[in-house]
Formats: C-alpha cells, sequence, structure tokens
C-alpha cells in the first residue's frame, strides 16, 4: 500500500469514525453543540481547505489553514456536520491514488498572533508527480 493510499484509508476510517459520534443518539444536544461540534467543524475547515487546493491548479499548491471557512453551523446542527463529512468522504474517494501520488510536507512556521505571542501557522506544499 502507498503511503497515499494508506492516509487516505485512516483519513476515511476516522471521518468515519467522527459521523458515528455524530449521529450517535444517546450523544445530548448540549454536548454536542459544546464539545463535538466545535470540534468536528475545526477537522472539516482543515480538510475542506486542502481539497480547495487540490488541482486542477498546477503543482506546488499551498495550503493555507489560517483562511478556513469556519463554518459554524456545523457546531449547532448535526444535520448539517453529517452533510459535510460525507462531503468531504466524496472528495477523498475522488482522490485516485493509483492515478496520481502526492507528496506532501507539512511544517509549522511561527506566526505573531495578535498579543504578540508566537503562534503555530500549519502550511503545506502539495506536489502532484
Amino acid at each position: 500500500m502507498n503511503l497515499l493510499t494508506h492516509l487516505l484509508a485512516d483519513s476515511r476510517h476516522t471521518l468515519e469514525e467522527l459521523l458515528c459520534l455524530i449521529e450517535n443518539p444517546a450523544v445530548d444536544g448540549d454536548f454536542f453543540r459544546t464539545a463535538i461540534g466545535p470540534h468536528a467543524r475545526h477537522v472539516l475547515d482543515h480538510y475542506d481547505s486542502l481539497h480547495a487546493a487540490l488541482p486542477p491548479q498546477t503543482a506546488p499548491l499551498t495550503v493555507n489553514y489560517d483562511s478556513r471557512a469556519r463554518d459554524t453551523r456545523t457546531e449547532q446542527d448535526r444535520q448539517f456536520a453529517t452533510q459535510r463529512v460525507r462531503r468531504v468522504l466524496m472528495n477523498l474517494d475522488q482522490l485516485a491514488p493509483s492515478e496520481r501520488s502526492w507528496a506532501m510536507v507539512a511544517g509549522a512556521l511561527p506566526k505573531s498572533s495578535g498579543s504578540g505571542m508566537p503562534a503555530m501557522a500549519a502550511r503545506s506544499a502539495i506536489t502532484a508527480r
């Protein structure tokens, strides 16, 4: 199994677990809105940023995770969160590792926050081969 196939399988598995958690009727609404929803939104925003930077653009590509959409409906609305997870899963399925291999280099860049304290900004360069 090549690296991309492994990453896609792991991502799919994790997102399917998130979907089960979102749809679990034992999780009450307040807990969803205060704990699960905000974390789900954060994760899905990152997947959306990555997907937006993928082809048809030409490589090398840069993914800016700091300029995410941060759609707060995901935090409040289970149905909306479910739809977003399913859309991200479909986007992952469209990446065909047998047709294209991707090298992802992730790094952390120091960035100043408004308070002058250093913050970490994630950046990934994606290169089609």
